[in-house]
């Protein structure tokens, strides 16, 4: 956490009521709790988020987890809630409730569901699925020493610039993942408990573990490049068209049904100035040095 961060409201962990606050592009929210454990896992998923200004009541969004001590109280719009004795899956509720919010509210930035990491303020995007392999490229790249904006979802304006802000939260592995990075990191820890879907975890990592002053606040877009995760196939990054490019960023793009002509036409203005790739991974180690070749690239083409 960083000195100018300001959780708690000035509240201690052993008062029965504490609450952390943080903003993101001039929303402020709160997350308020009885539960020392949810307030010290809340401070470390929301760590590298700007600190919020003004009072506590002018937060935009206020989330309220209470505890008996065997179950978390989460409430939902109207008289719904969820009660879960799964502390992990707090941390799942809030990170969605805070995107959906910003989501929502904003109306200078589109949400892109991609990662994204950087070199001295130039990035590359990385749309793609769950089972693409983007968060793990994402957190071989960070160690490797690039800079961190988000591994699942990026902020981008409406008004077609190229600076994508970051959605700082921690990047989010599989087990089989987290195993790979930890052979790499042996001291890596998840910043909450992992969340157990069927018996296998899903592990939330802070980058500033995997290489200290790696979150950056945005960078300006200099590739989009599409993985693909292909553990068999040798690692290889091709041109795509921009109409291919186009069809995939539609996929991830959380906005599409309520401004799909504006988001084609937002999309289409990005994809007309950025050169667009696919990337098989899978052998993170060859994928990771086409990556910084890419990056070191000074005169990027773009594809006709």
């Amino acid at each position: 956490m960083t000195d100018s961060q300001s959780w708690n409201s000035g509240r201690s962990p052993e008062d029965p009521s504490f609450s952390c606050d943080f903003s993101f592009c001039s929303l402020g929210f709160s997350i308020r709790t009885n539960s020392v454990e949810v307030y010290k896992g809340a401070r470390r998923f929301f760590e590298h988020f700007p600190p919020a200004a003004g009072s506590a009541d002018e937060r935009s969004l206020i989330l309220r987890v209470q505890s008996d001590g065997w179950l978390y109280d989460f409430p939902l719009a109207g008289e719904h809630h969820i009660r879960t004795g799964d502390l992990p899956y707090i941390f799942v509720l809030l990170d969605a409730h805070v995107l959906n919010h910003f989501r929502s509210s904003s109306t200078q930035h589109w949400v892109m569901h991609a990662g994204m990491v950087a070199r001295a303020g130039k990035g590359i995007l990385l749309p793609g699925g769950t089972t693409h392999g983007k968060s793990t490229l994402t957190a071989m790249l960070v160690h490797e020493g690039l800079d961190y904006l988000g591994d699942e979802h990026v902020i981008l304006d409406r008004e077609g610039s190229l600076a994508v802000r970051g959605f700082p939260r921690p990047i989010v592995l599989r087990e089989d993942s987290y195993e790979k990075i930890r052979e790499i990191v042996p001291a890596l820890e998840p910043v909450v408990p992992p969340l157990l879907i069927e018996g296998k975890g899903d592990f939330y990592i802070d980058p500033e573990n995997l290489r200290p002053g790696s979150v950056a606040e945005q960078a300006e877009l200099l590739y989009i490049v599409f993985p693909h995760y292909a553990p068999d196939e040798s690692p290889a990054l091709v041109p795509i068209s921009k109409a291919d490019a186009m069809v995939q960023l539609l996929r991830g793009f959380l906005h599409f049904k309520h401004f799909r002509a504006a988001a084609i036409e937002g999309l289409s203005n990005i994809v007309d100035r950025v050169p667009c790739y696919s990337l098989i991974t899978g052998q993170y180690k060859e994928t990771v040095s086409l990556i910084s070749e890419l990056l070191s690239s000074n005169d990027p083409q773009t594809d006709a």
